[in-house]
């Protein structure tokens, strides 16, 4: 059974019994957190950031602060664009 959405970092999560995933609307990117670690998906290319298991606490943490640098990131490749 799913949880509620949450957000983290002002980004919604979806919370899975074995993972916690930030997905923005707007750019094809993902990072996903839980049991098997964190990992950041950009299209066909994944990441993975740590191996190690990571709690809710931890996740919450951890995906506040990739979320807002892949934001960040994201911003500044359209701002080149234009």
């Amino acid at each position: 059974m799913r949880e509620s959405p949450r957000t983290s970092g002002g980004l919604p999560d979806v919370v899975e019994p074995y993972a916690v995933h930030v997905l923005p609307a707007t750019t094809p990117w993902r990072a996903s957190c839980g049991p098997i670690g964190l990992t950041v998906t950009v299209g066909a290319f994944r990441k993975d950031i740590t191996e190690a298991a990571l709690d809710n606490h931890q996740c919450d943490e951890l995906l506040g602060i990739v979320g807002r640098a892949m934001l960040k990131l994201n911003l500044a490749a359209t701002q080149q664009k234009g």
